[in-house]
Parts: structure tokens; C-alpha cells; sequence
């Protein structure tokens, strides 16, 4: 250690300045950071910071998408459930007669005629079951039976409609004439009911 102190003694003032200068050059190319390295590795962490935040983006649209599908598939799901409950399996002229005669007595009219006409089939596996009737009773009775009759969960159509005063007195009287064909299937598409 002594040595080493007398040689640094014996170092004049521009030796001195010569080793400082000799030092500061290797520090400044060997350990020396300006801040670019630093600058480089924000630069670097931003890009991977934006890319991160656009993958983000998408598998957020894409979940926010999935729920929406997901929502969608469940609404039309069950509109289809809904659907499928106006197309009985098997329905049968006995069962509309059976309503007609029913609604008919719950409003107070009169039935005169009541009948099942021939299965027809416009569409393979959706037969159409037919009554044609003719009731009799106030306009207002028939209009809430015709509404009775509308409310049914099945798939129906009114043809051949055709309203004719039948008395006309304090009270007058309506006949009500017309066919009523429901549509059902063969093939299981809707549930069954009656």
C-alpha cells in the first residue's frame, strides 16, 4: 500500500489530469447512460403497452359481442318455444267444436249450426282442421266471442266471415257465419296441446 502512495506522489498535476481524462473516456463509453437505453425502453414498453390495449379492445367487443349472440340465441329460442306452441300435435275437429261450443255458451249465444268440414293440407305437415258454425246472439257477445276465439295459442285463420241481422226488435239479434281452420302438424314441431 505504500508503494502505491509514493508512486501517486510522485504523479505531477498533468499526469494527474491525463489519468482523470483517461478515466472519464472509459467510464463514459463503458458505464456512461445519457438516457437513450431508458428512453429506448419506454419507447419499447409503450408499443407493447398499445398493442396490449388493442388486443384488450377486441377481446372485450368480442365478449361484449358473445353476450349479445348469447342474448340473441335465448330471445329467439324462445320466440321459436313460443312459436311452436300455435302448431298442436294431432288437434282435432272434436277439440275446436269443443271450444266453439264452449266460448259460444260463455258470451250467451246461440248456436245454430256447428260442423267440421274435410281435412285439407296446403302444407304437407300442417293440416288444417275446419269448423264452420253460425251463432246468434247480440254484436257485442259476438265480438267478444270471435276475441275469445282469437286469444287461443294456435295458429287460425276466420274465412268466409259474414254478419246478418237475424231479428231486429228492442233487442236486436246478430248471425255470426264463418269457417275457422286451425293449423296443426304431424311431424312434432310444436308441443303438444290442446
Amino acid at each position: 500500500m505504500d508503494e502505491l502512495k509514493d508512486q501517486l506522489d510522485k504523479i505531477d498535476t498533468k499526469q494527474a489530469l491525463m489519468v482523470g481524462i483517461l478515466i472519464a473516456v472509459l467510464y463514459y463509453f463503458a458505464a456512461f447512460d445519457d438516457g437513450r437505453r431508458i428512453d429506448y425502453e419506454i419507447a419499447e414498453a409503450q408499443k407493447q403497452i398499445a398493442a396490449d390495449r388493442a388486443t384488450l379492445a377486441k377481446v372485450e367487443k368480442a365478449l361484449q359481442d358473445k353476450k349479445r349472440f348469447e342474448s340473441e340465441i335465448r330471445e329467439i329460442t324462445n320466440h321459436m318455444k313460443e312459436f311452436q306452441e300455435y302448431f298442436p300435435l294431432n288437434f282435432s275437429g272434436n277439440t275446436l267444436e269443443a271450444k266453439v261450443t264452449e266460448f259460444s255458451q260463455k258470451y250467451g249465444l246461440t248456436v245454430i249450426n256447428l260442423k267440421q268440414l274435410p281435412i285439407e293440407s296446403e302444407f304437407k305437415n300442417y293440416p288444417e282442421t275446419t269448423v264452420e258454425f253460425v251463432v246468434e246472439g247480440e254484436f257485442h257477445n259476438i265480438m267478444n266471442f270471435v276475441s275469445e276465439i282469437t286469444k287461443l295459442k294456435k295458429a287460425m285463420d276466420f274465412k268466409d266471415m259474414n254478419f246478418k241481422v237475424s231479428q231486429q226488435a228492442d233487442d236486436p239479434k246478430i248471425k255470426f257465419r264463418t269457417k275457422l281452420t286451425v293449423y296443426g302438424n304431424t311431424d312434432g314441431f310444436g308441443a303438444e296441446n290442446g
